[in-house]
């Protein structure tokens, strides 16, 4: 009919069916999840073994390295759940995500001082403290 107007057609991600944000928040999901599994079990190991820890043999390397990564999910393990409580009782879900991520960017770049391992125990320990 003439003078009538269409609805508004929605846009391409609405169409697609990833207008959504639990459908947002899975394809984050599945990308984070690839991400972290590569450094995890690929980049990261490799890099642990011939420079954090190149004094040490191949397999003691890998124990420690092993050592950490146990270590460090167990502390999140058991944190978690605190933690989340805290962000859905308080309004702190910002503060903790902005602290969180500076955590992390700080260990990330704190990696650029861990030289080569040459008999130095600190050094393997400063390494495992920073990607734990």
């Amino acid at each position: 009919m003439p003078g009538e107007t269409l609805p508004p057609r929605p846009g391409l991600l609405a169409r697609l069916g990833l207008g959504t944000p639990s459908c947002g928040l899975a394809l984050y999901d599945c990308a984070n999840s690839a991400a972290v599994t590569s450094v995890l079990t690929a980049i990261f190991p490799i890099y642990f073994v011939s420079v954090a820890a190149g004094d040490l043999p191949p397999a003691l390397a890998t124990q420690r390295y092993a050592l950490a990564t146990t270590a460090s999910l167990v502390i999140v393990a058991v944190l978690a759940p605190f933690l989340g409580a805290i962000a859905d009782v308080r309004p702190v879900k910002k503060r903790m995500l902005a602290a969180f991520m500076a955590l992390g960017a700080s260990g990330c770049a704190a990696l650029f001082f861990v030289a080569a391992a040459t008999g130095c125990p600190q050094r393997r320990c400063w390494s495992s403290s920073m990607w734990a």
